[in-house]
């Protein structure tokens, strides 16, 4: 069903909330590392299968893809990686968000040296709702919702943001369930916006090539996060999101 990525991301907010004010007041280090190597290992599986069903051909009713074309579609993908990360430095994406980042980590920091003092609502909520809706998965997961009906991407976030929220509700309480509502409005409407591009799409003799390619591009991304859940390499994961759109453009281009 369409749309459940987000309805199910929304749920995982709200159930690790209420988990963190009832059931665990406080998740211990050596649990937390365990967590994270689990979801690392789930986005290296995903994003794997996101290139080879891109690549290969995973759109419905398009005929058997030659390995000559899956050749070719990987060649332009990688390309549109490269530019799309040149693209986004120079935006700046992944240094704004991080700003956005600082700013929220900071204030959790901050509270979480006063626990003794009650917060305000307005910090829990505003500071998980921008942890919740900056990231790039944030934008990545309901893209490809809306266009393929596949959640595993939101399905990673899901786990993600309902093990941070735990960790919040410690801390800022009730405020923090609130956050959910504007991670359902937004992944909500990017999913429906990308509904409607499908639906343009499917009209046209391209749309198999065309998703594919957001399809494989995502992958390379997904695989990415493995590698920041890990630490093993720094990565400005946001800096590649306008690949997103130069990897159909450039499609279009060559491939039809």
């Amino acid at each position: 069903m369409t749309g459940f990525g987000t309805i199910l991301n929304t749920a995982c907010i709200l159930l690790g909330g209420l988990a963190g004010l009832f059931i665990f007041r406080n998740i211990s280090t050596k649990t937390q590392q365990n967590l994270k190597t689990a979801i690392a290992l789930v986005s290296l599986t995903i994003g794997f299968m996101m290139i080879w069903d891109g690549i290969a051909g995973s759109y419905p009713g398009q005929p058997e893809r030659s390995w000559l074309m899956r050749i070719y579609l990987f060649i332009v993908v990688m390309l549109s990686l490269g530019a799309g990360k040149w693209v986004g430095g120079k935006i700046g994406i992944q240094r704004r968000l991080n700003l956005m980042g600082a700013w929220a980590q900071k204030k959790f920091t901050a509270a979480t040296q006063k626990e003794d003092l009650k917060h305000p609502p307005s910090e829990g909520f505003v500071t998980c709702t921008l942890l919740f809706c900056v990231g790039p998965m944030s934008l990545l997961g309901p893209i490809q919702d809306g266009l393929t009906g596949d959640i595993e991407i939101l399905a990673i976030k899901s786990v993600m943001d309902g093990i941070s929220t735990m960790t919040f509700a410690t801390t800022f309480g009730w405020s923090v369930l609130f956050s959910a509502l504007p991670v359902l409005v937004y992944q909500g409407t990017l999913t429906l916006l990308a509904v409607v591009v499908k639906q343009w799409l499917d009209a046209m003799p391209e749309a198999g090539l065309l998703i594919d390619s957001v399809t494989a591009t995502g992958g390379f991304i997904v695989l990415c996060i493995t590698l920041l859940l890990l630490e093993i390499r720094r990565i400005q994961l946001a800096d590649y999101l306008p690949a997103l759109v130069i990897a159909p453009a450039a499609v279009w281009t060559f491939l039809r």
